[in-house]
């Protein structure tokens, strides 16, 4: 495949410029999906702590009991969750068992707070009747 310049000039894919062109072409493309990357982990960092901030405001309004303890141990996942979606954006920079270990870590909170909520509806629903 060749690179076509102005005036119908082209250039082989054997020679120097077309090299660089194609080097640049990638490292564009790469540097654009790092930015994307990096609004995305920033947009999930700002939901989870404004999830964290509304459900520290909730804690206060839930009377004590059965309700008041799930409320907290969800409160207390949500800040796990956002301390490692702040480690994200350094994953380059760790070690890849480091990398591996948060993402593990991070998905089990993930997974027992997905169970959490799923529980504390069925004892919602079942106190309410449905």
């Amino acid at each position: 495949m060749s690179i076509l310049l102005q005036d119908n000039l082209w250039i082989p894919p054997e020679s120097r410029i077309y090299k660089l062109a194609e080097k640049m072409h990638t490292t564009q493309e790469r540097i654009t999906m790092q930015l994307l990357i990096l609004l995305i982990w920033l947009s999930a960092i700002s939901i989870i702590f404004y999830a964290f901030f509304r459900a520290l405001t909730l804690t206060k309004k839930i009377p004590g009991g059965l309700v008041k303890q799930s409320w907290k141990l969800l409160y207390y996942l949500i800040g796990l969750l956002g301390v490692g979606y702040l480690t994200m954006p350094l994953f380059s920079r760790l070690p890849e068992t480091s990398r591996d270990f948060i993402i593990g870590v991070v998905s089990l909170a993930g997974a027992v707070f997905i169970l959490k909520v799923i529980n504390l509806f069925y004892k919602i629903i079942k106190e309410v009747g449905l």
